[in-house]
């Protein structure tokens, strides 16, 4: 049984073999056709440069404001599990802030951004777009700007690419610090209504000891706000800065040729199988055609034959007598 599947095996292997061989012009012919449509895409194509920027979490103020505080012995430390919480937090804010409409109407204002929106094209006879609002940029980082995990560690790498390469690093330093500052700004907020509640709790009471511990509530979120007002960034620290390729990644020439020449090559296996099959149609045709004439001058001679045979054994006929 092994035997047989083999034997199967290999006349497949063989005609297939030998199909690629007869039609060996007709697939050469799609592969160059193939080869030349890669130039025209490559010679149409505009070029991309891939820029990337490393990210990590940072040390949340929440965690520096309890160190600080455990310090001056007014608390415990924090364990190690919630600090790293905390600091997920902001951070999982920056991956669902940075592509949002807040931060593209931010990026707007920005007129180096706007102009190199406005010239950008995917080939070079393709038409470029003028009118560009916050909901059409945010769609527009959200399908061009990738934040992809780097291993299993908590690091993530900010990728863009553009056809400017200096602009695209530019695009991704920017995105970055305005994301960071909306959520500074929304800490700070926060923190501010905390201060001014806390203030107003401490005006009202009159119980010392509620008063004090007020007072320490107030301390700590002083302590928060200081270190939420530092220049550094709240929520993605920069590991490694914005950078781009120093060649185009886009369009990659190794896939553009090999696949357009793959896809002529099977277009012209398609084709020659075609052409085969309608050739040996034709073929089995005319030999059907020539089987027929020849069995028909085959027949016609007997027959012939036949019919005098049989003439001559048909008995004359009588006359009658008039006896």
């Amino acid at each position: 049984m092994m035997a047989e599947n083999n034997n199967d095996a290999d006349l497949n292997v063989g005609a297939f073999l030998r199909e690629i061989w007869a039609g060996k012009l007709w697939i050469l012919s799609f592969a160059a056709i193939g080869v030349l449509c890669a130039v025209i895409v490559h010679v149409l194509t505009v070029p991309r440069y891939e820029a990337r920027m490393m990210l990590a979490p940072v040390q949340s103020a929440e965690y520096f404001a309890d160190r600080m505080q455990s310090r001056h012995g007014d608390g415990v430390i924090v364990p190690q599990a919630i600090q790293d919480r905390k600091s997920g937090h902001h951070f999982t804010r920056f991956q669902a802030l940075y592509d949002g409409v807040s931060v593209a109407e931010i990026l707007l204002r920005d007129p180096q951004i706007v102009a190199a929106l406005e010239n950008e094209q995917a080939f070079r006879f393709s038409s470029t777009e003028a009118a560009w609002g916050a909901a059409k940029l945010a769609a527009y980082i959200d399908d061009r700007v990738w934040l992809d995990a780097f291993g299993e560690t908590p690091l993530r790498e900010m990728k863009y690419r553009h056809a400017d390469a200096e602009f695209a690093a530019y695009f991704l330093q920017k995105i970055h610090r305005v994301s960071d500052q909306l959520i500074r700004g929304d800490l700070r907020g926060q923190v501010d209504e905390r201060i001014a509640y806390i203030e107003r709790v401490i005006a009202r009471s009159m119980n010392p000891d509620q008063r004090r511990a007020m007072t320490e509530l107030l301390m700590e979120q002083e302590r928060f706000k200081m270190m939420v007002s530092m220049d550094a960034p709240v929520a993605a620290q920069v590991i490694e800065k914005a950078s781009a390729s120093v060649k185009p990644v886009w369009p990659s020439l190794y896939l553009l040729y090999f696949g357009f020449m793959a896809l002529g090559m099977f277009l012209g296996y398609i084709v020659s199988g075609f052409v085969q099959q309608k050739e040996q149609k034709i073929v089995e045709n005319y030999k059907r055609w020539i089987s027929k004439e020849d069995s028909a001058n085959d027949i016609a001679p007997r027959d012939h034959a036949a019919r005098k045979d049989d003439k001559a054994r048909k008995p004359p006929i009588l006359k009658k007598s008039n006896e």
